[in-house]
């Protein structure tokens, strides 16, 4: 069951970048849209979806010839660099409750968003050391890069 899942949301997160719904350089994005699809299994339980998506994420980045680096990769090289770092520092789980607490209205999403974006871009390497709290903002308010 847990592969035909794998091949399902593989293939959902796929067909996503190939219609350009999702910027395929762009990790968090990636990481959002896949939660998106995630939310369609009603049966699995939080963890399991965690579990999941860090298979599919693994699986779509390395292409249909499971090499990452190669031609067929529909995510570039640098995203999947992001992908891998997220995964083996066990990030992914963090960016997954940011965007899970996002969703339900605990922050401003279009701002959690544009930050994610800029995060990813200019500082993802030293991710605590890029954030400066806007003066004067509340708790689950706006945040700048600086």
């Amino acid at each position: 069951m847990e592969q035909i899942n794998i091949a399902k949301v593989s293939l959902m997160l796929q067909e996503a970048i190939v219609k350009k719904e999702v910027d395929a350089s762009l990790a968090m994005v990636l990481i959002a849209k896949g939660m998106e699809i995630m939310e369609t299994y009603k049966d699995l339980q939080g963890n399991q979806k965690k579990e999941l998506l860090v298979k599919v994420m693994e699986k779509v980045a390395s292409g249909s010839d499971g090499i990452v680096g190669t031609e067929d990769d529909l995510i570039p090289k640098e995203t999947v660099d992001t992908l891998k770092s997220l995964l083996t520092q066990n990030l992914l789980g963090q960016v997954m409750s940011i965007v899970k607490d996002a969703a339900r209205g605990k922050f401003n999403l279009q701002a959690t968003i544009s930050v994610a974006t800029e995060v990813q871009k200019k500082c993802l390497p030293g991710l605590l050391a890029c954030f400066k709290k806007v003066k004067g903002t509340k708790k689950g308010e706006a945040y700048k890069v600086a």
